[in-house]
């Protein structure tokens, strides 16, 4: 997703800088738009995935033993 963002910033980066004619900046446009759109798509599915349902629970012992200063 990282990835993405900063692709897609660095095509609207030269897009701006380098100012391309024709075929040219209709391609980096739609890459850098594409792009962006895929990482807003995934980010989306990150956070609308429902965790599992032993994802509260913790794994193994459950029992800590708390450390020799703070005991009472």
């Amino acid at each position: 997703m990282l990835a993405f963002n900063g692709l897609s910033s660095a095509m609207a980066w030269y897009l701006n800088l380098a100012r391309p004619q024709g075929p040219l900046l209709l391609l980096l446009t739609a890459m850098a738009l594409g792009n962006a759109f895929m990482g807003m798509w995934l980010l989306w599915r990150l956070w609308s995935e429902t965790p599992p349902a032993d994802a509260g629970k913790p794994q193994g012992d459950t029992y800590v033993q708390v450390p020799a200063d703070r005991q009472e």
